[in-house]
């Protein structure tokens, strides 16, 4: 309820400056009223009763967001900032990357595909449905194009072929899938990003504490 008090306050100071000015401003001669003083004090007092009618930021009926809000939040604003930022935003997938990348992605897309992962916010609901539309179809075409390779002791997938001589139509071939790669994920990026700007104004909760980059497929942080 406290977020009427402000509402309660300026009707009380809208009815105080109505009874004052029928009560001590308003003579018999109007002439009187318009010279000096009278006139003063009611610009005044209607000034006051116009200020007390703006509402501040105390009455803005803002909804605590869950705590599986928070939490999801804080989990994508850390993709936004480091995992999905290098898979779709940085990368060019005419090189290989660490499939540590592609594992947190998987991991993202399967947990949502079972609604092990959803937002209670609507608004939010909507945009990650979104981009989950956007982000599944690369999830696929590299799932299909590339194998993953183990070099030294990191795993890295590409949709080079290693073998050093192609054939021409080969060679384009390669060429298109690395080109629609990109694509998809300029596509997909565009939807995430336009999701953490959502994210951040429906659920400010999420930044109150310093992001943590976590790798959900190992546990670790960085």
């Amino acid at each position: 309820m406290s977020r009427y008090y402000q509402t309660i306050g300026r009707i009380g100071a809208g009815l105080a400056a109505i009874g004052a000015m029928a009560l001590l401003l308003w003579p018999d001669d109007l002439t009187r009223f318009l010279n000096g003083g009278p006139l003063i004090a009611f610009i005044g007092l209607l000034m006051t009763w116009v200020a007390a009618e703006i509402k501040t930021s105390e009455e803005i009926q803002r909804r605590n967001s869950s705590a599986n809000d928070i939490r999801l939040a804080q989990r994508l604003l850390g993709y936004h900032a480091e995992q999905l930022r290098i898979l779709l935003k940085n990368h060019d997938f005419y090189s290989s990357i660490d499939t540590r990348y592609l594992d947190d992605a998987n991991l993202l897309s399967s947990e949502y595909r079972v609604s092990k992962i959803l937002f209670q916010n609507k608004r939010l609901s909507e945009g990650l449905e979104n981009f989950f539309r956007n982000f599944d179809p690369l999830l696929m075409h590299i799932a299909t194009h590339t194998v993953p390779t183990l070099i030294g002791k990191h795993s890295r997938t590409s949709f080079k072929n290693k073998t050093d001589i192609l054939s021409e139509t080969a060679f384009l071939h390669e060429k298109e899938l690395i080109a629609k790669a990109n694509e998809l994920a300029s596509t997909a990026w565009d939807s995430f990003d336009a999701l953490a700007v959502k994210i951040r104004s429906e659920v400010p909760e999420a930044l109150y504490e310093k992001l943590e980059v976590v790798w959900y497929t190992s546990g670790r942080e960085s």
